[in-house]
Parts: structure tokens; C-alpha cells; sequence
């Protein structure tokens, strides 16, 4: 399994430091990639939804690329989704907390942004892979400034998740 770091926003006054610095500890936490824009269509395909939709999609992804006389094997199956990660349920429960915009339900945010401690995300990328997903690429919706060493801790705590694929 391969991972990716996701970056939508880029709040730095110093755009280079900031991102040799989110470079770092994305490296340090053994994700394979920085994502600092959309994926390139020809080579790689998103599949959104949960892994039973996910399944289902990549299968008929590979029907597809067989009629069109095309290497399913080509194409790789990523899924982009925000993610939080956190030792156990109480951490979770209050950054759910702080970060839940008002506007969305209590109860659904937790899903929205696939909450869950370091072996339910372990869990969640292992269905990926088995459901065809070769790329998980994670935003971290907790990864915000300041941007020094304090402000990369979500990257680090996705290494051990990271790590549990790399042996």
C-alpha cells in the first residue's frame, strides 16, 4: 500500500520553508507522496464512498479498461479522503468536537472526515487495498498552523499507520 498527504491549503508566508517542513515530517512519517494538486487522470483514478463502493467501482473500472483494450493494471486506484487519527476514542471525540463545523450533524462528521484511532485506520486501509485501492491519500483536516514542528504533529501521528504497511 502506498501513501499520499494531501495538502489543500498552503498558509504560509514563506511558501518554501512551510512546505520543507510539511516535506519533512511527511517523509519522516513514511508516506510515499505530497499531493499539492488534483491527481493526473491517466494514470490514476479517485474512488470516493465506503470500501463496499469502492469495490464495486474499481471492478467495474477494470471491465471498462478490459473492453477498451486497456491494462486495468495501468491505472491506479486511489481514494482521497480528510482523516483523523488519534489513540483512543476520547482524543477523537473532542477534536471531533473542534473541528465539527456547526452546520453538520454531531453524529455524521465523525464519518465524514473517517475518525478512528491508529487500528481502526489500519483496519479501514487494509479494506481499502483488498476492495483494489493501491493509494490511500490522506487530509488531514487537524493539520493546521502554526507551521512549525507543533503544527505537523497530525503528520506524525499518521506514521504509525503508515508504518504498519512497511514490514
Amino acid at each position: 500500500m502506498r501513501f499520499g498527504l494531501h495538502l489543500s491549503a498552503y498558509p504560509w508566508a514563506d511558501l518554501e520553508a512551510g512546505l520543507r517542513l510539511v516535506a519533512t515530517a511527511v517523509e519522516r512519517a513514511g508516506f510515499d507522496s505530497l499531493w499539492v494538486m488534483d491527481h493526473v487522470r491517466q494514470h490514476a483514478v479517485n474512488v470516493m464512498g465506503p470500501v463496499d463502493v469502492v469495490r464495486q467501482k474499481s471492478e467495474v473500472l477494470a471491465r471498462h479498461c478490459v473492453d477498451v483494450g486497456r491494462d486495468p493494471g495501468e491505472v491506479a486506484v486511489t481514494q482521497l479522503a480528510p482523516t483523523l487519527v488519534r489513540r483512543d476514542r476520547d482524543e477523537i471525540d473532542l477534536l471531533v468536537e473542534r473541528l465539527r463545523p456547526r452546520r453538520l450533524d454531531a453524529e455524521r462528521y465523525p464519518a465524514r472526515v473517517s475518525a478512528g484511532t491508529v487500528d481502526d485506520q489500519i483496519g479501514r486501509v487494509r479494506e481499502l487495498a483488498d476492495a483494489g485501492v493501491s493509494e490511500v491519500i490522506v487530509s488531514l483536516p487537524d493539520l493546521g498552523g502554526p507551521w512549525d514542528e507543533s503544527g505537523v504533529a497530525a503528520i506524525d501521528r499518521f506514521a504509525e499507520v503508515t508504518a504498519a504497511f512497511r514490514t
